[in-house]
């Protein structure tokens, strides 16, 4: 959080100073509630995805930073709970985030799970669940090997049937493949494509809304017919890429970080498991082809 909420801050200010731009030059702004003074200070210290507000304003996909934030501060909570729990119980942990997920999806005021400002909390929280006691089995090595590919399946069936809690289900899936098939490699020297855009997918989600407002903004005056807006949401696309590397490289990792420093009990080029002695310091079961869950904590 220490190096997102510069770069959330620059983005908010920047588009406060853009609306208070266009005031003074006289452009009409549509639905300027959306600009209040109080929905800034919301947004400013990342509290209106907590129920705090029902109205989308100022650099509105912040709110998923929002309620991100709020499960940074609980996380210590739930991590010595999680680490507490007896090891019969833990697969009820998963399934119990599931089970929520899915009640949320079918019996909530909207249908499906595309809760933002409201409920968007518990939609975390849910997921949060899920993930966290889903990383606890698969790094004591108790999740059995087809499972993740059963979860997988839940991707395309939730695309298919439009029943979001598969879908999260699958994507579930997806991350634990993905974990799995780097486990025993070394690390590479330079970072890859899919970290690459890993890295800059903050500044890409928090530079999204200039560009929408550029291409909005081009359509209003030029009108163009298929083939130009086409062209123009090519365009878009490419900008907020663009925009989201140039805020994550100078904003976002030039920020301060809350990084302990380099791993001293791995050597260059191991897969940066901790110790078997550090999985018992954490409660945690060091399996034999995963080791135990890297926190990236102080005291790792």
């Amino acid at each position: 959080m220490a190096k997102i909420w510069p770069l959330h801050a620059v983005a908010l200010l920047t588009l406060a100073l853009l609306v208070g731009l266009a005031t003074a030059l006289g452009v009409t702004i549509r639905a300027p509630e959306r600009f209040s003074a109080r929905d800034f200070v919301l947004q400013l210290f990342l509290v209106h995805g907590w129920e705090t507000t029902d109205r989308f304003s100022w650099n509105y996909p912040s709110w998923a930073l929002s309620v991100e934030w709020a499960g940074y501060l609980v996380f210590p909570l739930v991590l010595a709970a999680l680490l507490r729990m007896p090891r019969a119980l833990l697969p009820i942990v998963p399934l119990l985030g599931l089970a929520g997920l899915a009640w949320l999806s079918l019996f909530g005021p909207i249908g499906g799970l595309n809760y933002t400002l409201t409920y968007g909390l518990l939609r975390f929280g849910l997921e949060f669940v899920l993930g966290l006691g889903l990383g606890r089995l698969a790094t004591e090595d108790r999740l059995p090997p087809m499972l993740p590919w059963l979860a997988l399946a839940g991707l395309p069936l939730g695309l298919w049937l439009q029943e979001d809690s598969l879908t999260v289900l699958g994507l579930a899936g997806a991350l634990l493949r993905i974990w799995q098939a780097g486990l025993g490699k070394p690390v590479p020297a330079r970072p890859d494509l899919l970290l690459r855009l890993g890295e800059a997918s903050f500044g890409i989600y928090l530079s999204w809304v200039f560009v929408e407002a550029g291409v909005v903004g081009l359509l209003r005056l030029t009108g163009p017919g298929p083939g130009g807006r086409a062209v123009l949401m090519a365009a878009g696309f490419a900008a907020t890429l663009a925009a989201g590397w140039c805020a994550w490289r100078w904003v976002e990792s030039t920020g301060p970080s809350l990084d302990p420093g380099p791993d001293r009990s791995s050597a260059a080029g191991s897969d940066c498991r901790c110790s078997a002695q550090q999985c018992a310091n954490l409660g945690i079961g060091a399996g034999p082809s995963s080791g135990c869950i890297r926190y990236q904590l102080p005291w790792l």
